[in-house]
């Protein structure tokens, strides 16, 4: 591989790799994806969006195939029934995964106990943050988000959007059917609810866990937990270290 993704230090059961992807040469990393993505990475018409498809795609096979024992390229993926991404059944034992990308940013979370979503935002203008906060947020987050000076809203904004989004990747079913059956989010950390579906699956718990990221970019890893934790230990400044 032409790069080095960070592991940070967030969870016990998950390990979550990140990686500035956008600037990568892809022509050194196609050899890694197979026949689909490769023909999705050539559909592309930003060359910006193209590397950044490529070098997230080639991360998750890099990381994800070292965590299982299988080459990158050997790696086979199907569907869920809400069509969440997941290891066909004859590439490895049962792992959960999810890749999350934004601006240079890249970003892999990988379990082998606990179902997950992850989710990366570059910061930028918002346009009518206020009122799409309305139709989507709880009532404590669009309170907090009126508080926030102008000049940080953006960042709040898209925070609690991460929160959401990642919330939503980790259910499969998508941000709509979440926003409903959670409770409110209102911080990193904050153990939430989420109820039966038209599935019939149970109900499940959800730890959302703010991701220390570079300056200029928001992210959150929303990780399934049978038990609320016993310690706040996830709000700690998380530790980051290489990865080879």
């Amino acid at each position: 591989m032409t790069y080095r993704p960070t592991a940070l230090v967030v969870h016990h059961a998950v390990h979550v790799y990140v990686a500035a992807v956008a600037s990568m040469q892809p022509a050194r990393l196609d050899d890694l994806l197979d026949s689909g993505e490769t023909a999705r990475s050539s559909s592309f018409q930003s060359e910006p969006a193209r590397r950044r498809f490529i070098g997230g795609h080639a991360l998750l096979r890099t990381v994800l195939g070292e965590f299982v024992g299988v080459a990158p390229q050997k790696l086979r993926f199907d569907h869920g029934p809400c069509g969440k991404p997941r290891l066909a059944s004859n590439s490895a034992d049962s792992v959960w995964f999810n890749l999350a990308h934004s601006g240079e940013l890249a970003i892999v979370a990988i379990s082998a106990t606990s179902e997950l979503g992850v989710d990366v935002e570059r910061i930028r203008p918002i346009l009518e943050a206020l009122k799409i906060a309305e139709r989507a947020f709880d009532s404590s987050s669009c309170t907090v988000l009126h508080e926030t000076a102008p000049e940080h809203r953006d960042a709040t904004f898209l925070r609690h959007w991460t929160r959401l989004e990642a919330l939503a990747k980790a259910t499969g079913c998508g941000l709509i059917p979440s926003l409903g059956q959670a409770e409110e989010l209102r911080g990193a950390g904050r153990m939430v609810e989420r109820l039966g579906d038209k599935y019939g699956r149970r109900a499940r718990r959800f730890e959302v866990i703010d991701l220390p990221l570079e300056s200029g970019y928001v992210g959150t890893l929303a990780v399934e937990s049978p038990h609320p934790p016993e310690y706040s230990w996830f709000l700690a400044a998380a530790q980051s270290q290489s990865w080879d």
